[in-house]
């Protein structure tokens, strides 16, 4: 089964909203390398969770609410399926003009 994209982006965005809301309690945040937390060779936490700066955190965050304004934006714009008819429009001119297939401008080994 695929999840519409709009779908996926606003399940993040709720779930970052809910742990902005939640926060974490007093005395929660660790020092870097403090109690039984440590990292791998790669940076990762011992759970397998990538460790970031609140400030990459944030731009993270920052990114997919920009994401979710510009979906809002397009629907706006375009309808509920409006993405998914502007590709096929652009498909149907790129047919026309004879560009749809990549394969015919990729070097051959």
């Amino acid at each position: 089964m695929r999840v519409p994209r709009r779908e996926l982006l606003a399940a993040a965005a709720s779930l970052g909203a809910v742990g902005l809301a939640v926060g974490l309690p007093h005395g929660a945040a660790k020092e870097p390398g403090a109690g039984s937390s440590e990292k791998d060779a790669k940076g990762k936490a011992a759970g397998g969770e990538e460790e970031v700066s609140p400030a990459e955190d944030l731009m993270r965050e920052h990114g997919v609410l920009r994401r979710i304004l510009l979906e809002k934006k397009e629907q706006q714009l375009f309808g509920a399926d409006g993405f998914e008819k502007m590709v096929d429009r652009v498909a149907s001119v790129e047919k026309s003009l004879g560009i749809y297939d990549l394969a015919q401008f990729t070097p051959r080994s």
